[in-house]
Formats: structure tokens, C-alpha cells, sequence
């Protein structure tokens, strides 16, 4: 059975769909790889350093997962160790449900 010829517009309609989708594909995959820049650049920062537990003002404990991070509200740089002194800070991300910071959970002796 013979295919059905498409007309110009037809034609022209299923290439601008083809690349659309194209696009949408090679938007995902750069995201993709942003984020999996993002994440060795953060492995290369901590590569050899333990990240601190820090406290808040209520005295409960949580891990930094970040050797360095940007403040939530100025976007400066700040360093993990620096979070450590800082319980305004510390509960400011808290409040914003921060990923940064994870329930503390003593190690198994």
C-alpha cells in the first residue's frame, strides 16, 4: 500500500513538530548536565573534608551537606564552617526547608 503524500503545510507542520521535540530533548539533557557539573563541583569542594553538624537555636543537630553554599537572602558565599557560628542562619534555613541541612543522626557504635 502506497504512504499518502503530504502536503507542503503537512510537511512543514511534522517538521516544526520534529523539532520542537528535538529541542525540548537537547534542553533536558543540558539541565542534565548542569546539575551533574553542579554535583562534581561540589564533590571536588568537599574531597577530603568532613562536613560539619551544626546546631540550631533550639539545640537540635544537622548535617551540612555543602562545603560551601549561598546565603538565602544576600547570595553571598558561605562556607560551611562559617554556618557552624552562625544559629540565625542555621535557623533561617530551617525555615525555609533548606536541602542543605539534614536531621543529625549519631553513628551506630
Amino acid at each position: 500500500m502506497a504512504e499518502k503524500q503530504l502536503t507542503a503545510e503537512e510537511q512543514i507542520a511534522q517538521l516544526k513538530a520534529e523539532l520542537a521535540k528535538s529541542n525540548s530533548e537537547k534542553e533536558e539533557q543540558a539541565a542534565l548536565i548542569d546539575e551533574q557539573n553542579e554535583r562534581l563541583a561540589l564533590a571536588e569542594a568537599q574531597k577530603g573534608r568532613a562536613l560539619p553538624v551544626v546546631q540550631d537555636s533550639k539545640k537540635k543537630k544537622y548535617q551540612v551537606l555543602a562545603a560551601k553554599f549561598q546565603h538565602p537572602v544576600t547570595g553571598e558565599d558561605v562556607k560551611a564552617d562559617e554556618l557552624a557560628k552562625d544559629k540565625n542562619l542555621i535557623d533561617l534555613l530551617i525555615e525555609k526547608k533548606s536541602g542543605l541541612l539534614v536531621a543529625y543522626v549519631e553513628p551506630s557504635k
